[in-house]
């Protein structure tokens, strides 16, 4: 796969998708791509398959206002509507993307996210530090979970903040763009850590909080709301562990350091499928309410702190 140029073929796949339709193909094309592919229309904000005007506008649709309830009663929803890959605890700096296949934390995040103690300089701190950070945390009863969602291409491709937290950094990590289709994770070691990627980092009341929207096969661009600044496959060579960092602050005072989120506050959209990585610090008492490969709508349960 790393030998197929996925990143030019994508960009190609990008611009064939925003070709505008005629109007009188556009009810057979488009309604083809929803019959493959299950798209609900009647949860769109435009039902009406002729008022959009490209394949790239069916998959930016948004869903109708109220379509979706932001579960109030647990601590962490649902981000988007998608499968439910993978989840659990965090042993030993290593994450399970699917059962029995792996890939590492640090490669994943990059480097000093893991240390992060709310101030955002120690975002900037070394690896090997955030490492130690991690094995200290079960002293103090707390530990790192995480959660991995498949969008496919039929889902709508918004995605929301899971909790009330606030982030601090933007950090976009340039990679490949492999598939991940459920298939592809549990046959590819490493898939996550490989593929290009945003990684939104913070703290919520429970400690570390980060939101990772992973780029794929096809996605050509992933926009995030609270950094305008982040593009996704550009032309030319990238560095494997090279990474870029944004600090955010508040819109109406830049002299407020990071950007509070409550639960459903629009954090981006991707176009085509791709995948969402949380990674989250809880107290041991945190529990998952989900099911492996189970489809999940945004807002909807995902854990509670009993």
């Amino acid at each position: 796969f790393l030998l197929i140029p996925t990143r030019s073929f994508s960009r190609i796949w990008g611009a064939v998708m925003e070709v505008e339709i005629h109007p009188w193909l556009r009810l057979p094309l488009l309604g083809l791509y929803k019959v493959i592919f299950g798209c609900n229309m009647e949860e769109a904000e435009i039902k009406e398959l002729r008022e959009y005007s490209s394949f790239q506008k069916l998959f930016e649709r948004k869903l109708r206002e109220g379509v979706r309830e932001i579960d109030t009663t647990h601590h962490l929803v649902s981000p988007a509507d998608g499968k439910i890959l993978h989840f659990g605890p965090i042993c030993e700096n290593t994450v399970e993307q699917v059962k029995g296949v792996h890939y590492s934390l640090d490669a994943f995040l990059g480097p000093g996210i893991l240390n992060n103690d709310s101030e955002p300089e120690s975002i900037n701190s070394n690896l090997e530090e955030g490492v130690s950070e991690t094995k200290k945390l079960e002293a103090t009863g707390r530990q790192l979970y995480h959660v991995v969602l498949y969008l496919s291409p039929g889902d709508c491709h918004h995605f929301y903040s899971p909790a009330n937290w606030t982030a601090y950094l933007s950090r976009h990590l340039p990679g490949e763009l492999l598939t991940v289709a459920p298939w592809a994770a549990r046959t590819m070691p490493g898939l996550f850590a490989l593929n290009e990627r945003v990684i939104l980092s913070g703290n919520w009341e429970h400690g570390l909080f980060t939101f990772g929207a992973v780029g794929a096969y096809n996605v050509g661009s992933i926009a995030i709301t609270l950094d305008k600044e982040v593009k996704t496959n550009q032309k030319g060579r990238f560095k494997y562990g090279s990474y870029y960092d944004k600090f955010l602050h508040q819109v109406e005072n830049i002299e407020v350091k990071g950007v509070c989120m409550r639960k459903g506050d629009h954090i981006g959209i991707f176009n085509m499928g791709s995948s969402i990585v949380l990674i989250f610090e809880a107290p041991k008492e945190f529990e998952f309410v989900i099911k492996l490969d189970h489809k999940i709508k945004i807002g909807q349960p995902i854990g509670i702190i009993r």
